[in-house]
Order: C-alpha cells, then sequence, then structure tokens
C-alpha cells in the first residue's frame, strides 16, 4: 500500500515557515512520522531532503531518531540537512553522531556540522542562541 502525503489542511503557515500543527502525541503525529521515515528511504534526493525538513518541524524523539539516520544518506545535502536540522532541534543525543560524521565530511557539511553542534551546546548549557556580541 503505498503512503499518501499527510494532509495539507494540517499545515499552516507563521512568517516564513511551514509549521505542522501536531506535536508529538497528538491524532497523526505518528503517521507523519512514518510517512516522512518511508520517504527517507526513497530514490529522490530531493525527498529525501524535504523529508527532513518535515521532520524537523514535527519534532520529537522519533523524528530525532530519523534525522540522525539520515546523517548516512549518500548525498551530501541530505546530510547538510540533517545536521541542520539536528542543530535546530537541539537534542543532546544528536552529539554523538554528529561529531562522528564531522570526521568523515567535506567542508560544506562540516561547517553545518559545527553550527549545529555550537547550537545544541548552547541550548544544553542555557545560553542564548544568539549572543548580543
Amino acid at each position: 500500500m503505498a503512503l499518501s502525503p499527510p494532509s495539507a489542511r494540517m499545515m499552516t503557515r507563521k512568517g516564513n515557515y511551514s509549521l505542522m500543527d501536531t506535536l508529538p502525541g497528538d491524532p497523526g503525529y505518528l503517521e507523519r512520522i512514518d510517512y516522512y521515515g518511508t520517504q527517507l528511504g526513497g530514490e529522490d534526493v530531493s525527498g529525501r531532503w524535504r523529508a527532513v525538513e518535515a521532520l524537523v518541524r514535527l519534532g520529537g524523539p522519533a523524528a530525532v531518531n530519523l534525522i540522525i539516520s539520515a546523517l548516512n544518506d549518500p548525498d551530501w545535502r541530505v546530510r547538510q540537512k540533517a545536521a541542520w536540522g539536528l542543530g535546530e532541534i537541539g537534542d543532546h543525543h544528536a552529539i554523538a553522531p554528529l561529531r562522528d560524521l564531522l570526521r568523515a565530511e567535506g567542508d560544506s557539511v562540516r561547517e553545518m556540522i559545527m553550527e549545529a553542534l555550537d547550537r545544541i551546546s548552547r541550548r544544553s548549557a542555557g545560553e542564548p542562541e544568539n549572543p548580543p556580541w
């Protein structure tokens, strides 16, 4: 059975960001996680990239685990998007996988990994993400 995309009515616009109006525990959350998790295994690079972005918006531990798995994607753009997403979410479980990937990546992905690690560390320490200096 082919999965269909989550309902467009579940998406709203706020500023420049699309936000899913479901949270972990809400009806439909696990359906969305499953759908985008399946998309991560697809052939289409842009589909995998968009799946990472959607998972970042969904958030929660299930999304974090799937985004961490995207750090092993064969395409550097998906890995870069996954690093960005993990930094956006700020979950400390991403630190070790990001550090492991740091050793093997090229410059553009490595830079995003460093930014993600910095954001996660600042959140863990309770520091503001954008210091005034």
